[in-house]
């Protein structure tokens, strides 16, 4: 059995949200997922005590605050910085992935792919958690 995991998924495409949560519930049982739809929000549930996340997937095109945003904001404000972040997205230009990465970024992982590579992304999200704990 998994270890109970807490994944904090930012994206305001709520078909997202269906699909990941669907696809979440076939490889991880223990999963706890909660929806930011901007990194506003995002920032908000990080800086709340009382919530404890695991692991954070992130979009990158999001209104009122985008992802790039959150990540700069996060890193500015040293706001759960041992979180790993996936970002989610369906496309980065090498420059873009260079950011991210000095922004603490574990992997980029291509967004509007098959279920199956969806499941196997995902996956490498949940063995990130493990190595983790």
């Amino acid at each position: 059995m998994m270890k109970p995991c807490t994944l904090l998924v930012v994206d305001d495409d709520v078909d997202d949200h269906e699909l990941i949560s669907q696809v979440v519930a076939t490889i991880h049982t223990n999963c706890r997922i909660i929806f930011a739809i901007n990194g506003l929000q995002a920032l908000s549930l990080l800086a709340d005590k009382t919530i404890a996340i695991d692991i954070i997937l992130l979009d990158l095109n999001m209104p009122v605050m985008n992802g790039v945003e959150f990540l700069q904001i996060r890193k500015e404000q040293a706001l759960q910085q041992q979180l790993p972040v996936f970002v989610h997205s369906t496309t980065i230009d090498p420059f873009m992935e260079s950011m991210l990465k000095d922004l603490g970024v574990c992997e980029i992982l291509s967004k509007g792919i098959s279920i199956e590579e969806l499941k196997a992304n995902l996956q490498k999200v949940f063995d990130a958690c493990v190595q983790q704990s």
